[in-house]
């Protein structure tokens, strides 16, 4: 049993073997039953929290988007030019790197 899963509560409508209680997505507090036969059984309501979570991530995830899009051509801009000592590799790669993960999120 993982930290997700916790005890056996009701039996499986199909099989009748006890289902896991799992939290779904690991934290979010809606806790769903899960067969290990028959896969995924909802409560009333926990559909709707489950949709409801998603979108709650979502809205999250673009806001995250933003700001590391930002720091990211903050760095960019900020970034120091190679000197002779340094070599032009070094500078060059993280130019690759800040370009390829900017074109990504876009």
């Amino acid at each position: 049993m993982t930290n997700n899963e916790h005890e056996l509560s009701e039996k499986c409508p199909r099989c009748a073997k006890m289902l896991y209680s799992v939290n779904y997505a690991y934290s979010s507090g809606i806790i769903i039953d899960k067969c290990s036969e028959h896969g995924v059984w909802l409560d009333k309501g926990e559909l709707e929290n489950i949709q409801i979570n998603a979108e709650h991530w979502k809205v999250k995830a673009n806001e995250s988007k933003g700001q590391i899009k930002s720091l990211l051509k903050d760095v960019k801009d900020k970034q120091v030019q190679p000197n002779s000592k340094e070599g032009p590799s070094s500078s060059a790669f993280m130019n690759r790197v800040i370009h390829s993960i900017l074109k990504f999120i876009e």
